[in-house]
């Protein structure tokens, strides 16, 4: 048996190119927050309009219709699937005055997607367990 001594320097260079030889070996890593639910939730609250399941109407109410005297508009949540990949967001949009009432099923709506509704436009900005967030883009 033959036995090469190498300079310490070598033996350092080795052990180096060893270590990243395995951890390319190892594959990519992902880091996760330890309480993603806490991190979810909170891109949800933080919304300027939020969806909740159970809630016939988004927190705060969309601003009337200008020019539509006595019309309301809503949002409701018809179904939220935060577990779907990605998740997405049905919504129930209403539209009512004194004389009739109109409604507008947008389903399956994924972050960053933008809903049209009797004038009004909404991008999704969040989908958390049993709430989703959105922003109003425009308003008639």
């Amino acid at each position: 048996m033959v036995r090469t001594m190498l300079p310490n320097t070598a033996h350092a260079s080795l052990a180096v190119l060893t270590s990243l030889l395995l951890a390319a070996c190892a594959g990519p890593t992902q880091t996760s927050s330890p309480h993603p639910s806490e991190t979810t939730m909170t891109a949800c609250t933080d919304a300027p309009y939020v969806l909740t399941q159970g809630i016939g109407f988004s927190t705060p109410r969309l601003p009337p219709p200008s020019g539509a005297a006595g019309t309301t508009v809503s949002v409701a949540p018809s179904s939220i699937d935060d577990d779907a990949v990605p998740p997405t967001v049905s919504i129930i949009a209403r539209s009512k005055d004194a004389s009739s009432s109109d409604s507008s099923d947008l389903r399956d709506l994924e972050v960053g997607d933008v809903a049209t509704f009797f004038g009004y436009e909404i991008r999704v900005t969040a989908i958390c367990p049993a709430q989703a967030g959105f922003e109003l883009v425009t308003a008639p």
